[in-house]
């Protein structure tokens, strides 16, 4: 079920404090502030803004710079040219540069250890990447093809609202969880 206001938990009458809790339509309430609870499960403001960050910085300083280096490089939108970044920038610089600085960098703003960090790369690493070549390489063919250069970070950031909810939901999957990046049962894509 969607998400009502009238799920909201109004005992709480300081506007300071509003919205403290939220209601899933099955019952039960977060009191944390931290996070709050919308029916398919608990919103985590940490993790949010660890994404938020990750993303922006990522946004800034990799990919600007990266694809005027790729579009210095491998010029226009010809068919060689397109294929050409999209080997590039699948073939290195996501499982080279990107996914192990999602990985350190959520982890650390997540107050995991490096310890930690590195044994969910291990475990997550290559089914991560493998998702990223499934929905990424696609939408880069469209982007370095159709999409001008002063426009694709624009084009990935919209991209990414979808692609970072997936990759949250599989980075923070609870041990419990049945891990569809390992088992790939049910995968969506």
């Amino acid at each position: 079920p969607a998400f009502s206001p009238l799920d909201v938990d109004s005992s709480h009458d300081d506007l300071g404090e509003w919205p403290r809790t939220w209601r899933s339509p099955k019952g039960g309430s977060s009191s944390s502030r931290s996070s709050a609870t919308f029916g398919i499960g608990e919103f985590d403001v940490r993790r949010s803004a660890a994404f938020t960050v990750h993303g922006g910085l990522w946004a800034a300083f990799g990919l600007h710079p990266w694809f005027h280096y790729l579009n210095g490089r491998f010029p226009g939108s010809s068919a060689w040219n397109v294929s050409s970044k999209v080997f590039v920038n699948h073939a290195l610089w996501n499982p080279l540069l990107y996914l192990p600085g999602f990985f350190l960098t959520n982890g650390l703003l997540l107050g995991h250890s490096l310890e930690q960090i590195r044994s969910k790369v291990e475990a997550e690493y290559l089914s991560t990447l493998i998702y990223i070549w499934k929905v990424w390489i696609p939408l880069a063919c469209v982007q370095f093809a159709f999409v001008p250069l002063r426009h694709q970070v624009l084009y990935v950031a919209v991209a990414n609202m979808g692609w970072n909810t997936m990759l949250s939901l599989l980075y923070n999957l609870r041990p419990d969880s049945k891990n569809l990046a390992h088992t790939g049962e049910n995968a969506v894509f």
